[in-house]
């Protein structure tokens, strides 16, 4: 097993075959009864039983995942059946282990230590193999005799295979439930908390809680716990159980209840600040009218995105399914450039960012945005985007991709691509996308789920010294590591000393006497605590702690060190793995296990096993792709949303495969059944469907496999390294943590592997503690106290929070080599009373052009108000600081001689960080770096040339906050503390943790600017000032050096000062220094370092090689190579033929370098597009990007509008792949309602969203105020704008005229004085139009388009003009000719208009035209308002039609909705006897019963279902035949009639009246009622013994069947007929259970008769019989009604209620009807005249069936069937009213 990893491998899988497991039987079952005397069962162990078990038990065998399988057989078979054979096999060692002290083996191991520690192990990997043995009787005696060897052995020489042993009993007794002591463990009794406190009664978790479970997510077993919030948990009102600090207060003991505590609080810390900002958005969703803060109380920011549409699915083997999402693009209104830079710099969407989708009605699903997301197709800016860096070649074929979704490309919508973050049942109906900016999923959900894994099995080291059994106040003793027992072992400590030697480390090494103390404890305990304050060499000591482990590795058997420390690669170690995708180091980042692994060799099983699942994957991926292409055609969107949650089968999915009726045929195929409706099919075919569901979802399976084996490779990497990282799995013994005071406990103990043998921990918790999000967790906070979660472990073992609480010894540094003792003191005087200074710090430089190195200056300028801050953040900032920052950091640089991690700016908020980083970056600074002040050539390439760097002063500095600085340092520090307020609120430096690592930064010099009024409430900041006064560090105003005059003051205390008094980095004098070209120099006074980099101004004297041209740059500038001075008058001939005339001075010495510019044409091969290009440009190569628009076709049916090279890929002149990607151009379908088309983003079959422009409708009188898909109200005014002196329409304005429009001239007067060139009637136009008085290019405008007659040519008087809104004019007979005057007026001789045309029946006119030269609105001309009014009113019937069928589906969602709530609630609370008293009902007719058993059951559990029952009533009411617009315009004009005792009116076809949404109306409310009395019945058993007698009176609901059967029948709507059939069948059934038995009651009141009871069961199934025939003629119309009618029966027949349509399937029956009214396509009647619509070409594609009656409403080849007419009288007027402008 030692040798080759792939022969170790093979060795195991035939140990695995049939013959292997043959004899492994033949081993224990023969070979162990063979074994009789002593020395026989010594050679048995020996030979095949040790063996054995060292085999099965090697950590290549336990660790491998490509053998997981086969050792699980090999452990199987060992154990046999019922134990048998393992109770042999450890019997035989048990009763080997008796007489072992008798045996020659004793001699080696005197009590069988190391058999008693084999066996053990072997076992407890046994159990993990099969969790049944936990109950197995024969595991716990083998385990108790071996327990009892183990406790017999005593005192042993053995020590490290007693510990292992005991190590393995411990997990088998906790597996085993037995507990976590071994023998020595005599009692467990806990030490009682004597502690004068006050306990408030905790609300324990799960079934545990005195009020039960809170909701469906809270369970006592963190195991049981899902990490991301469900719906429940969300809307939830009881409090979190949250675990405090105390562990005498856990609900469970030992180490399960610290892993308990620390999984609750940490996800309360994570999930739940999401919980609450969901919570918090669904509010507001479900009430809109509330205001919404995009920040919860604890700082969570969010972005909402509304209206998500699901453009598109793909499928990737590595990522699985990727969504494409388009919703509303947030940056609306800015230029391209402007988006993508909004995109880029809000941070918004990043890859690996988390959001949710969030429905309305409650559901969420939780998502993570995909790595393919991009800001913009640009290649650069999609690179910046990828977090691993990119080559060349990327960026090359990054550019030759199609345009891809993305964030900022298109103006009106946006794109993002989504991973699911689990998989879950969802009904996410209207939904939003709710962003959480700045949360990973990663950072928090693996150590939550590896938290849930140990509490399940919790092998972990160190559990007596983290959890112990036993109360031990004060210290304890720390055993030393397991390794180190080992007989005659010792360290080697020679690698750490000058010498090589190992005796006074401190004299002998570079350690000093703290630290080598420190590694020497480190050695010699298990469990180690080094504290190491600012500046002291924590990291210096944790590197050659490493050093001592590495040189001790192979003697202790110590396997790869893990280690959470990046500076090893400083002390020369080379072995190195990282594990994680980010580093610090650069030199680490080849040495990640990704990076190594692919480079790593696999073994032939891992090969096999590889390409088997590789297979097997790239099949399921096959079948995957295909089935979401066929989902693709599929109309329902339900459909595919089932399909995707199909891995989550729930109680919606059971629900759908039990209905649907049963099948009289043979189902159908899977393919057909793929694009068949999901709701007509049988309960065979559903079931055949769900089968092939879950077979396509076996790719899971495979890609899980594959996973594991390329994990095996990595492993074993890992097991080659000397140190790792980061931690997945491995099996090492020591693991080292720098920086522990800072790293959540809960981190910290997924860190401690089950083979940790010795756990190092470095830090200081007195500097930064870990950072949660959570106050109300903080150990600063009052109320946070008893969680304190941002209390390390590190720390908690040194300062306990309880004295009863174990506290470990700890080792402290004590001598800083950091900062100047200056600097130093001030964490010596309050925190480290024994720190000592380094004597390297005493001769620290001074801070060049500085007086003193460390000064607080003091201001009062306040703080920016919260008005000045961005609304996103709860950060500060502090105008006058970041300046005067500035202007310090400026002042430094120019000193010259800090380089760029010299200097270090810091401030504790990121607010002011953002605006320090954006004001530096605009400073730019040309300075002499320190490290470029050498004079070598590479530096000065001329001899009077500088060396000087132009830069931004951000690229000159380090700038951080507080937090992320520890464990750094610099030169010079600049502090901006930013607060200052009248309040004296310091915010985060009101803790000595962080006042601690701000002052310990810096080495030569530190710089405060703050307000000290503010701070000194603080105890450690008052202390730390009186230092600063006391030492004459402290003042209003900073002295600054000049370099050259140091005795001249320099005093500041505004940031203008340092411009004014030190405007370059000295004083104001003038420099007399000469500059290296000779010059003087003529700046002000600066550091020598910075006089070098001076640029001398003056012209430059140096001559130019070739020609006489002088140089035309400043001296100090280098001249440039070749001469630029520009030629004219030459005349060169280029080889390709052209000329130029003109050229560079060295391009004309050399012609041949001249690029011809001459534009010629050329043809691309491939696309064949021709293009102007320059000569030179070769457009046949590959590279080459042809610019023109494809053009191409696209299956949406829009053009593709990209350039040519982004679609298509050339190769050798031929287009080898072509890719349009997403189409992105506005939808522009016409809307059937109106004129205009649909302008959101190309959603393919999509139906496009009602229009939401202004409704158009308007008249002489007023206009419509609604939006334009929402019905009109007819103009109700009485007068008609129609008139003339002559004649005038005497009907209302909404009805079409009734007059005889006049053809004579017009006799009004224009204000030129001359007639008016117009016809009578019309409103006169503008004087210009005066055919005697206007310019010539009107006269010569041709009005007479038959005869082709100008203006000037027209005699008025015979042919007046009409003059439309547009600006054009023509006379009146062409006009009138193009109006088809004629259909609808009886005409003179003189083609004049003299009566009207029959009667005033609408939509008779064939066509109505507009402007014959600008198709423009012709709305404004009088004489024919006939014809427009008629347009306007079938306008205004289409609407009615639109928006009542929209409003339909709107209630009826709605109604789904509450139906599933209904079926998720069963059981109601049970509400005091109070209330449920009788109470006086006040509601009439239908409503009454509905009130009674509200009242009857209480708990408002009726309430939503009631508002949507009045909802149904208004918009019945709404519908009715009164409020449709004919019959509107008919009262209107009969009103009018009887105004003016006229006779006749306004004639139409009743035919036009709609009835089809007063019909679903009806039906729906009365299914809304059978909802609530069908739940009342099946809650009614349960509680009816603790409710009074209930009587219910359904006869009016009876009744309003009957009128809805009748007028069903009427109007020919077979659905809704039987659907009222169906509920007076139901309301009779309910009237046979709800109505008092025969005879009297108590009351003396009279019940039904038994004869009327058998009537009411016989009418009702004489109403099902009616409703069976129907069905039967309509099949397709009502055959989904079919479930009903049978649970009808069951009722009347059975008396059994239940609601036999799920809520799923009737909100799909529902959604179904969506498609009856399309937002776009054409308008058709089918021979009994119900309306509908047909998309696409707008005729019909293949022959179909009326939505409501049957009859055929589709043909073939775009030809209607026979008896369906297209809606000419509805279509053409659509047509017409987009022409009039209407």
């Amino acid at each position: 097993m030692e040798g080759d990893t792939g022969a170790a491998q093979e060795t195991i899988k035939l140990f695995a075959t049939e013959d292997g497991l043959a004899f492994l039987k033949d081993l224990v079952e023969r070979h162990t009864f063979l074994s009789i005397d002593a020395a026989g069962k010594v050679h048995h162990w020996l030979n095949q039983v040790q063996p054995l078990l060292q085999l099965v038990t090697h950590e290549r065998v336990l660790d491998s995942a490509v053998l997981e399988l086969d050792v699980a057989t090999i452990y199987n078979v060992m154990q046999g059946i019922g134990g048998r054979r393992m109770k042999t096999l450890f019997e035989f060692v048990l009763d080997l282990l008796e007489v072992w002290s008798t045996l020659p083996i004793a001699a080696e191991d005197e009590h069988g230590l190391s058999a008693c520690a084999l066996s053990l192990t072997a076992l407890a990997k046994m159990i993990d193999c099969n969790t049944t043995n936990v109950v197995n009787e024969n595991f716990n005696r083998i385990i108790d005799r071996l327990e009892f060897c183990l406790g017999r052995a005593g005192q042993s020489s053995d020590e490290f295979s007693k510990m292992q042993a005991r190590k393995s009993l411990q997990y088998l007794r906790r597996r085993l439930g037995v507990g976590d002591a071994i023998l020595e463990a005599q009692t467990n009794n806990r030490t009682p908390v004597d502690r004068a406190e006050f306990f408030m009664r905790k609300d324990l978790p799960g079934n545990m809680s005195a009020d039960g479970p809170r909701h469906n997510n809270d369970h006592a077993d963190i195991s049981k716990i899902s990490i991301l919030p469900t719906r429940e948990e969300i809307t939830s009102s009881r409090g979190e159980y949250l675990p405090t600090n105390d562990s005498s207060q856990f609900h469970i003991d030992g180490i399960n209840g610290r892993l308990d505590r620390e999984f609750r609080l940490l996800r309360e810390d994570t999930v739940g600040q999401l919980r609450d900002v969901v919570r918090l958005q669904l509010e507001f969703m479900q009430n809109p009218e509330r205001s919404r803060d995009h920040r919860d109380r604890n700082g969570v920011r969010t972005y909402i995105y509304n209206d998500p549409i699901i453009r598109n699915i793909e499928f990737d083997k590595r990522l699985g399914l990727d969504f494409t999402i388009q919703f509303r693009q947030p940056a609306q209104g800015k230029k391209s450039r402007e988006r993508q830079e909004w995109w880029g710099h809000s941070k918004r969407l990043q890859p690996g960012g988390l959001l949710c989708v969030l429905s309305k009605n409650g559901s969420v699903l939780f998502c993570v945005v995909a790595e393919t997301t991009i800001v913009a197709t640009n290649a650069e800016l999609h690179l910046k985007r990828r977090r691993t860096p990119a080559t060349a070649e990327d960026e090359e074929e990054s550019s030759k991709q199609a345009p891809k979704a993305s964030l900022a490309d298109d103006e009106t919508s946006a794109y993002v691509h989504l991973h699911l973050a689990e998989i879950r049942p969802a009904n996410i109906g209207q939904r939003c996308l709710v962003e959480f900016p700045g949360i990973l999923l990663p950072s928090f959900q693996h150590t939550l789920a590896a938290l849930q894994r140990m509490s399940k099995t919790p092998d972990m080291p160190f559990i007596d010294l983290l959890t112990p059994s036993q109360a031990s106040p004060g210290g304890v003793e720390v055993p030393p590591p397991a390794y180190t027992l080992k007989p005659g072992f010792s360290f080697d400590l020679s690698c750490v000393t000058n010498d090589n030697t190992s005796l006074q480390l401190a004299k002998h090494s570079t350690l000093d006497a703290t630290q080598s103390s420190a590694l020497l404890d480190t050695l010699s305990r298990s469990l180690v605590l080094i504290q190491g304050p600012p500046g002291t060499g924590k990291s210096f000591t944790g590197e050659k702690i490493i050093k001592v482990l590495l040189a001790n590795k192979k003697k202790a058997g110590l396997g790869p060190i893990l280690c959470l420390l990046e500076h090893l690669l400083d002390d020369g170690v080379k072995k190195i793995i990282r594990i994680g995708s980010r580093s610090k180091s650069e030199r680490l980042e080849q040495l990640n296990i990704r990076v190594v692994a692919k480079t790593a060799d696999r073994t032939k099983a891992e090969k096999a096993l590889l390409w088997e699942t590789k297979k097997s994957l790239d099949q399921h991926v096959g079948l995957l792709d295909v089935s979401i292409k066929n989902l693709e055609s599929v109309n329902s969107p339900e459909t595919i949303k089932n399909y995707l949650f199909i891995k989550g089968i729930g109680k919606w999915t059971e629900q759908w495969r039990r209905g649907g009726f049963p099948g009289t045929s043979p189902p159908r195929q899977v393919d057909d059944l793929i694009e068949a409706n999901l709701w007509q099919m049988t309960r065979e075919e559903r079931s055949h469907l769900i089968s092939y569901w879950l077979r396509e979802i076996h790719y899971e399976a495979a890609k899980a496999n594959q996973n594991k084996i390329s994990r095996e490779v990595d492993l074993r990497c890992l097991h080659e390294a000397d140190i790792v990282d980061l931690l997945l799995k491995l099996r090492s013994k020591v693991m080292l943590c720098e920086e522990a005071g800072e790293v959540l406990e809960a981190h910290m103990l997924t860190a401690l592997l089950p083979s940790v043998e010795h756990a190092i921990l470095i830090g200081d918790h007195l500097q930064l503690r870990p950072q949660i999000n959570n106050y109300d967790l903080q150990s600063n906070n009052p109320r946070g106290a008893q969680y304190s979660l941002d209390v390390s472990l590190f720390e908690r073992l040194i300062n306990p929070p309880h004295e009863t609480d174990i506290r470990l010894p700890f080792n402290t540094l004590q001598t800083q080599r950091r900062m100047h003792p200056s600097v130093s003191e001030l964490i010596r005087s309050t925190l480290y009373p024994s720190l000592e200074d380094g004597e390297t710090v005493n001769h620290y430089p001074e801070v060049l052009g500085m007086k003193k190195r460390l000064y607080w200056l003091h201001h009062e300028a306040p703080e920016d108000q919260a008005s000045q801050l961005d609304a996103t953040t709860t950060s500060r900032t502090n105008a006058f600081e970041m300046n005067m920052t500035i202007a310090l950091v400026q002042h430094l640089v120019r000193q010259g001689s800090y380089g760029p991690d010299d200097i270090a700016v810091i401030t504790p908020y990121l607010g002011q960080l953002h605006q320090l980083r954006r004001a530096i970056d605009l400073e730019e600074l040309e300075v002499l770096e320190a490290s470029r002040s050498g004079d070598g050539p590479d530096n000065i390439p001329q001899p009077n040339r500088p060396v000087s760097t132009k830069t931004t002063l951000l690229k000159s500095i380090r700038l951080a906050t507080v937090d992320n600085f520890q464990g750094e340092e610099a030169k010079v520090v600049v502090i901006s503390l930013v607060r200052s307020n009248k309040q004296n609120k310091c915010g985060f430096l009101s803790t000595s943790n962080r006042i601690n690592v701000l002052l310990s930064r810096a080495q030569h010099g530190m710089y405060l600017i703050g307000n000290s009024n503010t701070y000194r409430h603080v105890n450690m900041w008052a202390k730390v000032l009186d230092i600063l006064v006391q030492t004459g560090n402290f003042g209003d105003k900073l002295e600054l050096q000049c370099p050259r005059h140091p005795d001249t003051p320099i005093l500041v205390s505004d940031p203008d000062h340092f411009l004014q008094f030190s405007p370059e980095g000295g004083c104001n004098l003038p420099c007399d220094r000469r500059l290296p070209c000779g010059h003087s120099c003529i700046s002000r006074c600066h550091h020598n370092t910075l006089h070098k980099a001076v640029k001398c101004l003056e012209p430059c004297p140096r001559p130019k090689k070739g020609c006489d041209h002088p140089c035309r740059r400043d001296c100090g500038e280098p001249c440039l190579p070749k001469c630029v001075e520009k030629l004219r008058g030459l005349n060169i001939t280029l080889s390709c033929g052209h000329k130029v005339s003109s050229a560079l001075c060295w391009q004309a010495q050399n012609p041949s370098t001249i690029a011809c510019q001459e534009k010629v044409q050329k043809t691309v091969p491939g696309c064949d597009h021709t293009l102007t290009v320059t000569c030179p440009t070769d457009v046949s190569v590959d590279a080459f990007k042809c610019g023109e628009i494809c053009g191409e076709p696209q299956r949406c049916g829009h053009s593709c509008r990209s350039e040519c090279w982004r679609c298509r890929e050339r190769a050798k002149g031929k287009i080898t792949k072509v890719n349009h990607g997403i189409c992105q151009q506005p939808c522009d379908r016409k809307y059937t309602t109106c004129p205009h088309s649909c302008k959101e983003p190309c959603h393919g079959e999509a139906k496009c969203p009602p229009c939401p422009r202004p409704c158009e409708v308007r008249c002489s009188h007023s206009k419509c105020s609604k939006l334009c898909h929402e019905p009109c109200a007819p103009c109700a005014e009485q007068t008609c704008a129609s008139r003339c002196p002559h004649i005038q329409c005497t009907m209302p304005c909404a009805a079409p005229c009734n007059w005889v429009p006049c053809s004579k001239r017009c006799e009004k007067v224009l204000s030129c004085g001359h007639q008016c060139p117009s016809l009578c009637g019309e409103t006169c136009p503008d004087e210009k139009y005066c055919q005697i008085c206007c310019v010539e290019d009107i006269k010569e405008t041709e009005v007479d388009f038959i005869m082709g007659n100008q203006y000037h040519e027209i005699d008025l008087d015979e042919e007046p003009c009409l003059f439309p809104d547009c600006g054009h004019f023509i006379i009146k007979s062409n006009m009138d000719g193009l109006m088809d005057m004629k259909a609808h007026y009886k005409m003179s001789a003189e083609d004049n208009p003299v009566a009207l045309v029959g009667t005033s029946t609408p939509f008779s006119m064939d066509e109505v035209k507009n402007c014959p030269t600008c198709r423009g609105s012709l709305r404004n001309i009088a004489r024919y308002g006939r014809i427009v009014r008629r347009a306007m009113l079938d306008e205004a019937t289409k609407k009615f039609m639109a928006w009542s069928n929209s409003k339909f589906l709107y209630l009826a969602e709605d109604l789904g909705d509450i139906r599933q709530n209904l079926e998720k609630n069963r059981d109601p609370k049970v509400v005091n006897s109070q209330n449920t008293r009788p109470t006086k009902i006040s509601a009439n007719g239908r409503l009454k019963e509905l009130h009674l058993i509200r009242d009857w059951v209480g708990s408002g559990r009726y309430a939503a279902a009631l508002k949507l029952w009045h909802d149904i009533k208004n918009f019945i009411k709404q519908v009715q035949k009164a409020e449709q617009p004919f019959q509107r315009v008919a009262d209107f004009v009969q009103h009018a009639a009887r105004q003016h005792s006229e006779t006749g009116g306004f004639h139409f076809d009743e035919s036009l009246i709609q009835y089809k949404s007063q019909l679903q109306a009806s039906a729906l409310w009365l299914r809304c009622e059978v909802i609530i009395i069908s739940d009342f019945m099946e809650l009614r058993p349960e509680i009816m013994q603790s409710r009074p007698k209930l009587k219910l009176d359904f006869s009016k609901q009876m009744s309003d069947c009957q009128e809805l059967i009748e007028l069903a029948k009427r109007m020919i709507y077979p659905r809704q007929e039987v659907e009222a059939h169906i509920f007076f069948a139901q309301f009779c059934a309910f009237t046979r259970i709800l109505g008092p038995a025969a005879g009297p009651d108590e009351s003396g009141e009279t019940g039904i008769t038994a004869k009327e009871f058998e009537t009411l069961k016989e009418q009702g199934l004489d109403h099902l019989t009616t409703a069976r025939a129907i069905v039967e003629q309509y099949s397709g119309q009502a055959g989904m009604l079919l479930t009903d009618i049978d649970a009808a029966e069951a009722m009347l027949r059975e008396g059994v209620f239940y609601m036999s349509v799920s809520a799923y399937e009737m909100q799909a029956v529902y959604g179904a009807m969506a498609g009856e009214f399309l937002g776009t396509g054409h308008w058709y009647t089918c021979e009994r005249g119900h309306p509908f619509t047909v998309g696409e070409c707008g005729m019909p594609m293949e022959m179909a069936q009326c939505p409501e009656c049957g009859a055929p409403v589709g043909g073939a080849h775009h030809t209607p069937a026979q008896g369906v007419r297209r809606a000419d009288e509805i279509e053409r007027l659509a047509q017409e009213v987009e022409q009039m402008g209407i």
